[in-house]
C-alpha cells in the first residue's frame, strides 16, 4: 500500500532492481536523456556544464556508450526535473515525489 500511496514500485524501498537485461536498461537511460534534454531545448553544452562533465561524456551517455555514477544520474535527474525512476526506465511516471509536499510526513519518518 505504501507503494501506491507514494506512486513507486515496492522494490523501490528494497533496492532490489534488477532488469531483465542491462543493456535495456542502459538504452531507456540513453533515450530519455537524449529526449528530455532535446524537449527542454537544452543543448548538450548547457546540460553537461550544469552537471560538471564535458559535452563528449553527456554524448556517450546520450549513445549508451557509457553510463553515470549515481551522483551524475541524481544530477541529471535533478537538472531534467524527473525521478530517477524514469530517467532509468522504472517507471514511465515522469513525475518527482516530494516527501516535503505532504503534510505530516518528513524524510525522517519515511
Amino acid at each position: 500500500k505504501l507503494s501506491q500511496f507514494f506512486n513507486i514500485s515496492i522494490d523501490s524501498f528494497f533496492w532490489d532492481y534488477n532488469p531483465k537485461k542491462k543493456e535495456d536498461s542502459e538504452f531507456v537511460f540513453a533515450e530519455r536523456l537524449k529526449a528530455l534534454r532535446s524537449n527542454k531545448n537544452i543543448g548538450q553544452d548547457e546540460l553537461s556544464a550544469k552537471i560538471g562533465i564535458s559535452r563528449a561524456q553527456l554524448s556517450y551517455y546520450e549513445t549508451s556508450k557509457c553510463v553515470p555514477s549515481m551522483g551524475k544520474l541524481i544530477a541529471i535527474a535533478d537538472e531534467l526535473n524527473v525521478s530517477l525512476d524514469y530517467l532509468t526506465g522504472r517507471t514511465d511516471d515522469f513525475k518527482l515525489f516530494h516527501v516535503n509536499l505532504i503534510p505530516g510526513i518528513g524524510k525522517e519518518k519515511l
